[in-house]
Protein backbone atom coordinates (compact mmCIF):
# COMPACT_ATOMS: atom_id res chain seq x y z
CA UNK A 1 0.00 0.00 0.00
CA UNK A 2 1.22 3.26 -0.77
CA UNK A 3 1.62 5.48 2.15
CA UNK A 4 -0.13 8.93 1.98
CA UNK A 5 3.45 10.34 3.45
CA UNK A 6 5.48 8.92 0.41
CA UNK A 7 4.82 12.10 -1.53
CA UNK A 8 5.89 14.46 1.08
CA UNK A 9 8.95 12.08 2.01
CA UNK A 10 10.04 12.09 -1.27
CA UNK A 11 10.14 16.11 -1.97
CA UNK A 12 12.00 16.48 1.40
CA UNK A 13 14.60 13.60 1.07
CA UNK A 14 16.41 16.68 -0.69
CA UNK A 15 17.62 18.48 2.08
CA UNK A 16 17.14 21.90 -0.04
CA UNK A 17 15.30 25.04 0.50
CA UNK A 18 11.88 23.80 1.27
CA UNK A 19 13.10 21.28 3.61
CA UNK A 20 15.50 23.78 5.80
CA UNK A 21 12.31 26.68 5.18
CA UNK A 22 10.07 24.37 6.75
CA UNK A 23 12.63 23.74 10.16
CA UNK A 24 13.10 27.16 10.22
CA UNK A 25 9.45 28.12 10.46
CA UNK A 26 8.96 25.34 12.97
CA UNK A 27 11.72 26.86 15.19
CA UNK A 28 10.55 30.13 14.70
CA UNK A 29 6.61 29.69 15.52
CA UNK A 30 6.92 27.72 18.49
CA UNK A 31 9.54 29.90 20.05
CA UNK A 32 6.64 32.90 19.65
CA UNK A 33 4.55 30.70 20.87
CA UNK A 34 6.61 29.84 24.27
CA UNK A 35 7.91 33.27 24.43
CA UNK A 36 4.25 34.51 24.59
CA UNK A 37 2.71 31.78 27.19
CA UNK A 38 5.79 32.27 29.62
CA UNK A 39 7.28 28.92 28.46
CA UNK A 40 11.27 28.61 28.62
CA UNK A 41 12.77 27.50 24.99
CA UNK A 42 14.63 23.95 25.75
CA UNK A 43 15.31 21.01 23.51
CA UNK A 44 12.62 19.07 24.87
CA UNK A 45 9.94 21.44 23.69
CA UNK A 46 11.57 20.92 20.25
CA UNK A 47 12.05 17.37 19.78
CA UNK A 48 8.22 16.17 19.35
CA UNK A 49 8.24 18.06 16.09
CA UNK A 50 11.69 17.74 15.10
CA UNK A 51 10.72 13.26 15.44
CA UNK A 52 7.54 13.82 13.86
CA UNK A 53 9.48 15.34 10.46
CA UNK A 54 12.48 12.54 10.80
CA UNK A 55 9.31 9.93 10.59
CA UNK A 56 7.91 11.63 7.30
CA UNK A 57 11.32 11.48 6.06
CA UNK A 58 11.53 8.17 6.63
CA UNK A 59 14.67 8.06 9.56
CA UNK A 60 13.12 8.32 12.61
CA UNK A 61 15.17 5.27 14.23
CA UNK A 62 18.06 7.29 12.92
CA UNK A 63 16.62 10.10 14.86
CA UNK A 64 16.70 8.23 18.03
CA UNK A 65 20.01 6.67 17.66
CA UNK A 66 21.60 10.28 16.85
CA UNK A 67 19.50 12.42 19.35
CA UNK A 68 19.68 10.36 22.36
CA UNK A 69 23.16 10.25 23.28
CA UNK A 70 23.22 13.87 22.73
CA UNK A 71 20.27 14.59 24.25
CA UNK A 72 21.11 12.29 27.28
CA UNK A 73 24.63 13.78 27.83
CA UNK A 74 22.71 17.08 27.50
CA UNK A 75 20.87 16.58 30.35
CA UNK A 76 23.01 14.65 31.92
CA UNK A 77 25.14 18.06 32.02
CA UNK A 78 21.96 20.20 33.01
CA UNK A 79 21.55 17.71 35.91
CA UNK A 80 25.04 18.04 37.25
CA UNK A 81 25.62 22.09 36.59
CA UNK A 82 21.87 22.10 39.00
CA UNK A 83 23.91 20.78 41.92
CA UNK A 84 27.30 21.92 41.06
CA UNK A 85 26.98 25.01 43.57
CA UNK A 86 25.28 22.12 46.52
CA UNK A 87 29.04 20.23 46.42
CA UNK A 88 30.82 23.73 46.64
CA UNK A 89 29.21 26.64 48.87
CA UNK A 90 31.95 29.12 48.78
CA UNK A 91 31.40 31.99 46.36
CA UNK A 92 33.65 34.02 45.12
CA UNK A 93 31.32 37.17 45.23
CA UNK A 94 34.20 39.87 44.51
CA UNK A 95 36.64 38.82 41.86
CA UNK A 96 34.88 38.61 38.77
CA UNK A 97 33.85 42.11 39.65
CA UNK A 98 37.27 43.23 40.15
CA UNK A 99 38.54 41.72 36.68
CA UNK A 100 35.78 43.25 34.77
CA UNK A 101 36.77 46.75 36.47
CA UNK A 102 40.11 46.22 35.43
CA UNK A 103 39.12 45.51 32.19
CA UNK A 104 36.86 48.24 32.18
CA UNK A 105 39.40 51.19 33.01
CA UNK A 106 37.92 51.42 36.39
CA UNK A 107 33.79 50.58 35.86
CA UNK A 108 32.64 47.01 34.77
CA UNK A 109 31.46 47.14 31.26
CA UNK A 110 27.71 45.78 32.66
CA UNK A 111 28.04 49.30 35.00
CA UNK A 112 28.90 51.30 31.53
CA UNK A 113 26.21 49.27 29.35
CA UNK A 114 23.62 50.18 31.65
CA UNK A 115 24.38 53.50 32.57
CA UNK A 116 24.60 54.42 28.75
CA UNK A 117 21.53 52.58 27.29
CA UNK A 118 19.19 50.85 29.61
CA UNK A 119 15.85 52.43 29.90
CA UNK A 120 13.11 50.99 32.09
CA UNK A 121 10.36 49.00 30.27
CA UNK A 122 9.60 47.48 27.00
CA UNK A 123 11.57 49.15 24.37
CA UNK A 124 13.25 47.19 21.32
CA UNK A 125 17.00 47.09 23.08
CA UNK A 126 15.49 45.41 26.08
CA UNK A 127 12.98 43.10 23.86
CA UNK A 128 16.30 42.24 21.27
CA UNK A 129 18.57 41.18 24.45
CA UNK A 130 15.60 39.58 26.47
CA UNK A 131 14.89 37.27 23.04
CA UNK A 132 18.40 36.56 22.30
CA UNK A 133 18.89 35.47 25.32
CA UNK A 134 16.03 32.65 25.33
CA UNK A 135 17.90 31.33 21.97
CA UNK A 136 20.62 30.05 23.80
CA UNK A 137 18.89 26.38 23.54
CA UNK A 138 17.20 27.03 20.18
CA UNK A 139 19.80 28.35 17.78
CA UNK A 140 22.21 25.44 18.70
CA UNK A 141 19.37 22.74 18.58
CA UNK A 142 18.45 24.04 15.13
CA UNK A 143 21.71 24.19 13.84
CA UNK A 144 22.32 20.55 15.07
CA UNK A 145 18.89 19.26 13.43
CA UNK A 146 19.46 21.03 10.19
CA UNK A 147 23.25 19.20 10.37
CA UNK A 148 21.53 16.18 11.24
CA UNK A 149 19.69 16.66 7.83
CA UNK A 150 22.52 17.12 5.78
CA UNK A 151 25.22 15.44 7.04
CA UNK A 152 25.46 13.05 10.23
CA UNK A 153 29.40 13.28 10.37
CA UNK A 154 28.80 17.25 10.66
CA UNK A 155 26.28 16.49 13.07
CA UNK A 156 28.03 14.28 15.15
CA UNK A 157 31.31 16.71 15.52
CA UNK A 158 29.01 19.50 15.78
CA UNK A 159 27.52 18.15 19.09
CA UNK A 160 30.26 16.26 20.38
CA UNK A 161 32.32 20.41 20.61
CA UNK A 162 28.58 21.54 22.36
CA UNK A 163 29.04 19.16 25.18
CA UNK A 164 32.89 19.03 25.30
CA UNK A 165 32.40 22.63 26.21
CA UNK A 166 29.87 22.24 28.42
CA UNK A 167 31.21 19.69 30.84
CA UNK A 168 34.31 21.66 30.75
CA UNK A 169 32.38 24.66 32.10
CA UNK A 170 30.99 22.44 34.48
CA UNK A 171 33.96 21.53 36.04
CA UNK A 172 34.80 24.98 36.10
CA UNK A 173 31.19 25.72 37.97
CA UNK A 174 32.26 23.07 40.70
CA UNK A 175 35.74 24.76 40.81
CA UNK A 176 34.62 28.13 41.18
CA UNK A 177 31.26 29.37 42.13
CA UNK A 178 30.89 32.94 41.55
CA UNK A 179 28.42 35.64 41.69
CA UNK A 180 27.07 37.31 38.79
CA UNK A 181 26.68 41.05 37.93
CA UNK A 182 22.86 41.02 39.23
CA UNK A 183 23.34 39.20 42.22
CA UNK A 184 26.83 41.33 42.97
CA UNK A 185 24.60 43.93 42.74
CA UNK A 186 21.98 43.04 45.46
CA UNK A 187 25.03 42.24 47.85
CA UNK A 188 26.45 45.33 47.48
CA UNK A 189 29.46 44.15 45.59
CA UNK A 190 29.23 46.74 42.59
CA UNK A 191 26.46 49.36 41.97
CA UNK A 192 22.61 48.03 41.63
CA UNK A 193 22.62 46.21 38.07
CA UNK A 194 19.04 45.96 36.51
CA UNK A 195 17.68 42.87 35.71
CA UNK A 196 16.81 43.57 31.90
CA UNK A 197 15.54 40.23 31.02
CA UNK A 198 13.09 38.78 33.65
CA UNK A 199 12.26 42.55 33.69
CA UNK A 200 11.42 43.05 30.37
CA UNK A 201 9.87 39.37 29.65
CA UNK A 202 7.28 40.64 32.67
CA UNK A 203 6.02 43.65 30.14
CA UNK A 204 5.59 40.78 27.57
CA UNK A 205 3.82 38.15 29.18
CA UNK A 206 1.76 37.33 32.68
CA UNK A 207 4.99 38.30 35.70
CA UNK A 208 3.70 35.48 37.41
CA UNK A 209 4.77 33.17 34.69
CA UNK A 210 8.55 34.48 34.15
CA UNK A 211 8.67 34.41 38.21
CA UNK A 212 8.05 31.35 38.01
CA UNK A 213 9.97 30.18 34.91
CA UNK A 214 12.97 31.81 36.25
CA UNK A 215 13.08 30.41 39.34
CA UNK A 216 11.99 26.90 38.79
CA UNK A 217 13.87 26.01 35.43
CA UNK A 218 16.67 24.55 36.16
CA UNK A 219 19.56 26.54 36.46
CA UNK A 220 22.83 27.51 38.73
CA UNK A 221 22.74 31.09 39.59
CA UNK A 222 25.96 30.88 40.88
CA UNK A 223 27.49 29.40 37.44
CA UNK A 224 28.38 32.84 35.33
CA UNK A 225 31.95 31.60 34.52
CA UNK A 226 32.99 30.49 31.82
CA UNK A 227 29.75 31.51 29.89
CA UNK A 228 27.40 28.92 28.09
CA UNK A 229 25.34 31.68 27.13
CA UNK A 230 28.76 32.77 24.91
CA UNK A 231 30.30 29.84 24.77
CA UNK A 232 27.23 27.94 22.23
CA UNK A 233 26.78 30.53 19.76
CA UNK A 234 30.99 30.41 19.39
CA UNK A 235 30.55 26.44 18.47
CA UNK A 236 28.23 27.64 16.05
CA UNK A 237 29.86 30.51 14.68
CA UNK A 238 32.81 28.02 14.48
CA UNK A 239 31.39 24.75 12.95
CA UNK A 240 29.63 27.08 10.19
CA UNK A 241 32.54 28.96 9.63
CA UNK A 242 34.54 25.46 8.55
CA UNK A 243 32.00 24.29 6.66
CA UNK A 244 30.61 26.66 4.72
CA UNK A 245 34.20 28.74 4.24
CA UNK A 246 34.47 27.10 0.57
CA UNK A 247 31.02 28.81 -0.38
CA UNK A 248 30.98 32.27 1.61
CA UNK A 249 34.76 33.01 1.22
CA UNK A 250 35.58 36.40 3.18
CA UNK A 251 31.50 36.44 4.26
CA UNK A 252 32.45 33.87 6.75
CA UNK A 253 33.58 36.62 9.35
CA UNK A 254 29.86 37.45 9.55
CA UNK A 255 28.70 34.05 11.33
CA UNK A 256 30.86 36.02 13.91
CA UNK A 257 28.25 38.70 14.65
CA UNK A 258 26.17 35.84 16.49
CA UNK A 259 28.40 35.66 19.19
CA UNK A 260 29.64 38.59 19.13
CA UNK A 261 25.84 40.26 19.73
CA UNK A 262 25.12 37.02 22.50
CA UNK A 263 28.07 38.47 23.97
CA UNK A 264 26.90 42.23 24.33
CA UNK A 265 23.26 40.62 25.22
CA UNK A 266 24.85 38.90 28.36
CA UNK A 267 26.88 41.94 29.80
CA UNK A 268 24.42 44.73 28.91
CA UNK A 269 21.55 42.31 30.64
CA UNK A 270 24.27 41.84 33.79
CA UNK A 271 23.88 38.28 33.52
CA UNK A 272 27.39 37.94 33.03
CA UNK A 273 30.61 39.66 33.18
CA UNK A 274 33.17 40.65 30.23
CA UNK A 275 35.45 38.09 31.54
CA UNK A 276 32.88 35.34 31.47
CA UNK A 277 32.01 35.93 28.52
CA UNK A 278 35.95 36.13 26.82
CA UNK A 279 36.40 33.01 28.62
CA UNK A 280 33.13 31.05 26.99
CA UNK A 281 35.02 32.33 23.97
CA UNK A 282 38.02 30.58 25.04
CA UNK A 283 36.96 27.30 25.99
CA UNK A 284 34.67 27.24 22.36
CA UNK A 285 37.84 27.64 20.79
CA UNK A 286 39.47 24.92 22.66
CA UNK A 287 36.81 22.32 22.45
CA UNK A 288 36.31 22.91 18.64
CA UNK A 289 40.51 22.38 18.14
CA UNK A 290 40.45 19.09 20.23
CA UNK A 291 37.27 18.00 18.63
CA UNK A 292 38.62 18.66 14.92
CA UNK A 293 42.22 17.01 16.13
CA UNK A 294 40.28 13.81 17.17
CA UNK A 295 37.98 13.64 14.11
CA UNK A 296 41.42 14.46 11.76
CA UNK A 297 43.07 11.05 13.70
CA UNK A 298 39.82 9.40 13.20
CA UNK A 299 40.52 9.77 9.36
CA UNK A 300 44.47 8.67 9.46
CA UNK A 301 43.28 5.81 11.57
CA UNK A 302 41.09 4.69 8.82
CA UNK A 303 43.53 5.33 6.26
CA UNK A 304 46.46 3.68 7.65
CA UNK A 305 43.70 0.35 8.44
CA UNK A 306 42.83 0.46 5.25
CA UNK A 307 39.21 1.67 5.25
CA UNK A 308 38.13 5.02 3.20
CA UNK A 309 38.52 7.99 4.96
CA UNK A 310 34.81 10.56 5.51
CA UNK A 311 34.33 12.78 2.40
CA UNK A 312 35.22 15.81 3.34
CA UNK A 313 32.44 18.24 4.85
CA UNK A 314 30.97 20.83 3.42
CA UNK A 315 27.50 23.03 4.22
CA UNK A 316 26.85 23.51 0.82
CA UNK A 317 26.97 19.22 -0.50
Amino acid sequence: MTSYAAPLRRSFQRPGNMLLAVVGLYFLGLTVVLMLYGGWTTPDFYLPGLFLLALVLGRGRHFVADWLPFLGLLLGYESLRDVADVLNTHIHWATLANVDTVLGLGVTPTERLQGWLYRPGRNPLNVAVALIYLLHFVIPVAVAFTLWLKDRVAYWRFTSTLLLVSFAGFVIFLIFPAAPPWMAGQHGIMPAVHTVIPDTLATIVHPGLVSFAWSNVGSNPVAPFPSLHAAWPMVVALSLFALSRPRLGRRCWLLFLYPACVGFAVVYAGEHYLVDVLAGFGFAFAAFIVVEWAARQKRVFAVTTGRAPAAPLSITE
